[in-house]
């Protein structure tokens, strides 16, 4: 099964410091691992988002994740992941081995997301540096975030049953059009049963 890693960071410019939010969900939005940790000689706003990204792939590969989807919201540092040239920026340490720790899973991918996907990462990061804390949390998130976490899973779970619907509808449809469209047909039966068949897949 492929896992979600979520990550954001909030930082804190004056003190140098950042704290790295990180959600670790499977495909029902469950939370499997939630983590916050505080970081300090932090230079930048885009170094401390590609420090929370090398922390998630650490996260993943302690927990012995095997396949996974990365996801920030950070353009620059997830279009770096994605090339395969070295980077050569003021970020190139966390980039560089970020790629290295992605080799370490049997499939590892970098997606860009909106911050309102991204919005449980968010939470908790800024809620870390407000508490200037490190937090270490199995199937739960800090309760700033629990609310959004309930909604990302109705959300997800009424996706789900739209998508089963519609494959239920397309089964229905090839079985209706492959009953009426056989050579074989006998005159005045199958045109009952083709009737009967699309009146059934209407009406259910």
């Amino acid at each position: 099964m492929r896992l979600k890693i979520n990550f954001d960071a909030a930082f804190n410019k004056h003190k140098k410091e950042s704290c790295s939010g990180l959600v670790i969900r499977n495909n029902k939005a469950q939370i499997i691992v939630s983590k916050t940790v505080m970081n300090s000689n932090i230079p930048s706003a885009f170094a401390a988002e590609a420090v929370a990204c090398l922390q998630g792939l650490q996260l993943g590969l302690h927990l012995g994740l095997r396949e996974v989807e990365v996801e920030g919201d950070s353009r620059t540092v997830i279009c770096k992941l994605q090339v395969e040239q070295e980077d050569r920026s003021e970020i190139s340490v966390f980039i560089n081995d970020s790629k290295k720790l992605s080799l370490g899973f049997q499939t590892c991918v970098f997606l860009f997301t909106n911050r309102d996907v991204n919005k449980v990462a968010h939470l908790i990061a800024s809620e870390g540096i407000r508490r200037r804390e490190s937090t270490y949390m199995v199937n739960q998130v800090l309760s700033v975030a629990a609310e959004i976490v309930a909604e990302d899973q109705k959300r997800t779970q009424s996706m789900r049953e739209l998508r089963s619907r519609r494959v239920g509808d397309e089964e229905k449809k090839c079985f209706f059009e492959s009953i009426c469209g056989r050579s074989f047909r006998k005159e005045g039966v199958i045109n009952e049963v083709c009737w009967f068949l699309k009146c059934f897949w209407m009406l259910e």
